[in-house]
């Protein structure tokens, strides 16, 4: 998703693309699906594909602080590093939307900014939840949100 940031087609125009990819599907087959110049649909993937490690750890641990029990809904491997970033982002939405008792998930313009600041100050890692000590308990850990 934060790979995606500046590109002229919409997420879900993109996802649309890195869905085929993940099952294997080339540029010039999704580009021809999508409707979209081939030179772009490869950008995505290549794009895609150079974050696809970091996506996946990002999006997994969003999904497990998600869920109510994790070992349920982890995606197994799929194969490649594309479709494990895929299965990972993926598995977050249903997540997400099970979560909010299935209604749709909204994220307001604020948590994206907060989101891509913290993307542009210490890329993937710095969206990972990080352990902080509560200052009212001394043996017990919290995990909070980073705060920008």
């Amino acid at each position: 998703m934060l790979s995606l940031v500046r590109r002229a087609d919409a997420a879900e125009v993109v996802g649309a693309g890195l869905e085929p990819a993940a099952v294997g599907w080339g540029s010039r087959r999704i580009a021809e699906r999508l409707g979209r110049p081939v030179t772009t649909v490869r950008g995505w993937l290549r794009c895609w594909s150079r974050r696809a490690g970091r996506a996946t750890a990002v999006f997994t641990a969003w999904l497990v602080a998600l869920a109510d029990d994790p070992s349920q809904v982890l995606p197994a491997p799929a194969g490649s590093a594309v479709a494990d970033a895929v299965c990972a982002v993926i598995g977050f939405a249903f997540a997400a939307r099970v979560r909010s008792g299935g209604k749709p998930v909204k994220i307001t313009r604020g948590t994206v900014d907060r989101w891509l600041r913290l993307w542009r100050e210490g890329g993937f890692d710095a969206l990972l939840r990080r352990p902080v000590r509560s200052p009212r308990a001394r043996r017990r850990r919290f995990w909070t949100w980073p705060r920008p």
